[in-house]
């Protein structure tokens, strides 16, 4: 464990370094792809089709995909929520305070989310019409996310896994800018992108409560 744990001190700014410029790179190269101009006039306001995109869009009742579905939407929010939880507890053992409150939080819902996030992964096994679409990618993905659930519930539970748990910080860091975890990136880009444009065609208003 201490062969692990030196070898993982050393590698972090280098894995941390390959994470950021990555993503800047993908970032960039997202952004400056051209777009066919939308030569419509005009039937709503761009800034209001944002802003309801990423506010009351947001609710489960507004897609069909989650109102359908919620034993998977609730699942997958156990995940992300755990995994919030966990880099709270990385951010507060980096600066030294709160550590040990957050450590009870990480044993209370890091393991309903490793749970969940297990789920996740089964039912995409067993149920052919998510099977069919599926990638190698996606399979990867929650891997090394309940590999990292995993490693900050044992750390919080005992010290002598944190080398484990940068293990799985470091195989998470190097693939975020290259599979679908980059979804992290560009989620909000994507979001007020969405609006803006269906908000400048008036199909979605923040005022109103639609569902698409």
């Amino acid at each position: 464990m201490d062969d692990l744990n030196e070898a993982g001190v050393v590698a972090l700014p280098w894995v941390v370094g390959w994470c950021v410029v990555l993503s800047a790179l993908r970032l960039v190269w997202v952004i400056r792809r051209p777009m066919a101009a939308d030569i419509a006039p005009p039937k709503g306001s761009s800034a209001g089709g944002a802003f309801y995109a990423l506010t009351f869009a947001m609710l489960p009742w507004k897609k069909e995909s989650t109102r359908h579905h919620w034993a998977t939407y609730t699942a997958g929010m156990l995940m992300h929520l755990a995994v919030f939880v966990v880099i709270l507890y990385g951010g507060a053992r980096w600066v030294g305070w709160g550590q040990q409150v957050m450590g009870w939080v990480v044993l209370a819902m890091g393991p309903v989310g490793l749970a969940a996030a297990v789920g996740l992964l089964v039912k995409r096994g067993i149920h052919r019409g998510m099977r069919a679409i599926s990638s190698p990618d996606d399979v990867l993905s929650n891997l090394l996310v309940d590999a990292y659930l995993l490693g900050a519930v044992l750390t919080a539970w005992s010290e002598g896994w944190l080398p484990m748990w940068r293990l799985a910080f470091l195989g998470l860091l190097v693939w975020i800018p290259l599979g679908k975890l980059f979804h992290m990136v560009l989620f909000f880009f994507s979001r007020v992108f969405f609006g803006w444009q269906f908000g400048r065609r008036g199909v979605i208003r923040w005022a109103l409560p639609v569902s698409y």
